[in-house]
């Protein structure tokens, strides 16, 4: 149930030391299903209190029942989550937390990457700058005498608008934190997020009943000469095509020489999903020496990484990928290699990792001889 995901994170944490649940007066035999799922794990949790006719009015009574229920005696600070997001995950939990120990409210925000447009009619009307939006998610986190006051004198000016706990401390003066957010954390609003969350929980399952396999992979390419700007009959080459790495291309004024598009990130990525199933590496099934591969995009060879697992009966959990290099900037292309890699392999954005490190000016790397990749990929068979 929605519901029993959502809470087992919170009694697990080893911070949170009271849950307030808020239902509908009609859901007490769903609340009482979700407490003999719980049963022996329950002693965080108080008796629930029923909500109003807005999430507004429902969080002020849950806020007020926690006063009651403390006698009088007030917490230092309280998260506030929509059971709607149930797959909440611990690490964001504790970044909130973290964040609590320096201001007064924190919120998780993921930043917006679609292109946004304002529309009227069915016709767009601007295009707006998404370099400063992001989508916001709960658990929202407070000084929790600073969002009781908020709440309290929204009641009073009879406010009821904000979609929000963040918009109410916000309208009441409070200076709001953003923490990242976590990509998994999604919201259940129609019964298609609902057949996405039971096809998670289910997946879930498969794998904590499966044989979990782990495989690793490392690749080197170097970058082409200094002098590789000048071809033999004295043309100039053009500097601006840039290199691939995990699928995208980045500028780059000299690019990595290889047998293929020489993508280091997916040619580590491809040897670890072949390591995990015990299936060789990429130059078993594409080898150097064969011309039909000669300029291949990498993502081919990753896609028959993919269908050797799915020939198996597994499924790709995680994968993630480090990028060893002095330049170029990787972090600017991350979100777009993340995107890119999940789309090949056919998976979730939140299980797969792209990271970039340096030498810190040591070894070939170092030198910008060229670009190292490790990875590593997480198999349920």
């Amino acid at each position: 149930m929605v519901l029993t995901h959502g809470l087992r994170v919170f009694i697990d944490h080893p911070v949170i030391t009271a849950i307030q649940v808020v239902i509908r007066p009609d859901d007490m035999d769903y609340y009482n299903q979700v407490m003999d799922e719980l049963k022996g794990r329950t002693e965080k949790i108080y008796d629930p209190v029923f909500g109003g006719s807005t999430r507004q009015a429902s969080v002020w009574n849950g806020l007020q029942a926690l006063t009651r229920v403390l006698s009088g005696k007030t917490p230092g600070r309280i998260l506030i989550h929509d059971a709607a997001r149930p797959f909440v995950d611990a690490p964001l939990i504790s970044r909130i937390l973290k964040g609590l120990e320096a201001a007064d409210a924190v919120i998780p925000g993921i930043r917006v990457a679609d292109t946004l447009k304002r529309v009227r009619d069915h016709q767009v009307v601007d295009t707006i700058d998404r370099d400063s939006l992001y989508q916001i998610q709960t658990p929202q986190g407070f000084k929790f005498q600073h969002i009781y006051d908020a709440h309290r004198l929204a009641l009073q000016k009879q406010d009821n608008k904000f979609t929000d706990d963040a918009e109410i401390a916000e309208h009441a003066g409070e200076r709001i934190l953003v923490v990242e957010g976590t990509p998994g954390n999604w919201k259940i609003t129609d019964p298609c997020d609902l057949k996405r969350a039971r096809q998670r929980l289910e997946r879930n399952n498969r794998v904590a009943m499966a044989s979990v396999r782990v495989g690793t992979g490392y690749d080197v390419h170097r970058f082409a000469d200094e002098n590789f700007g000048v071809e033999s009959d004295n043309q100039p080459r053009s500097r601006e095509a840039g290199i691939v790495l995990c699928g995208i291309t980045v500028p780059h004024h000299r690019p990595l020489k290889g047998h293929s598009d020489a993508d280091v990130g997916l040619h580590a990525l491809t040897d670890a999903i072949l390591g995990a199933i015990g299936d060789g590496d990429i130059g078993t099934h594409f080898p150097p020496s064969d011309p039909q591969w000669e300029g291949m995009s990498s993502d081919i060879f990753l896609r028959d990484a993919v269908q050797r697992v799915l020939k198996l009966g597994g499924t790709i959990e995680h994968v993630d990928v480090t990028l060893v290099c002095e330049s170029p900037r990787i972090a600017p292309f991350r979100t777009n290699m993340v995107e890119r890699i999940a789309e090949i392999l056919n998976i979730e954005p939140s299980r797969v990792s792209v990271k970039a490190t340096t030498t810190e000016g040591l070894g070939f790397t170092g030198r910008r001889e060229g670009v190292a990749a490790l990875a590593s990929a997480t198999i349920a068979i």
